[in-house]
């Protein structure tokens, strides 16, 4: 996609059935934290960074093709459940906002 506006990114978490980011070697993972903070459901690396972020509302896998596809079926099917879950690990806060709001969201999530 390359570089996407606040409201754009917004727009694409708000019509996103889940986010999956699968890129291991990452620290700290801003797209899944921004992702559970709108409810979004993530599909991460087992063992990653990203991982911590969860266990609600986040399917871990191995990065193996295999593993990736069972993963992603077991987020479409549970879609509902996770997406409960994710609003519940990002206190069931929405940012209605871009920018201060969503940094301001991340940052109660996180520091609370």
């Amino acid at each position: 996609l390359g570089y996407v506006s606040e409201q754009e990114l917004l727009s694409l978490y708000a019509h996103a059935e889940l986010l999956v980011h699968l890129g291991h070697p990452e620290g700290y993972g801003y797209p899944v934290a921004e992702a559970l903070a709108m409810g979004l459901p993530c599909v991460v690396p087992r063992g990653s960074a990203q991982a911590e972020l969860g266990p609600k509302g986040v399917v871990e896998t191995e990065l193996e093709l295999e593993a990736v596809v069972e993963a992603l079926s077991e987020a479409l099917s549970r879609r509902s459940e996770l997406a409960l879950e994710a609003a519940r690990a990002g206190r069931g806060l929405r940012a209605r906002q871009p920018g201060a709001e969503l940094r301001a969201l991340l940052d109660q999530y996180f520091n609370t």
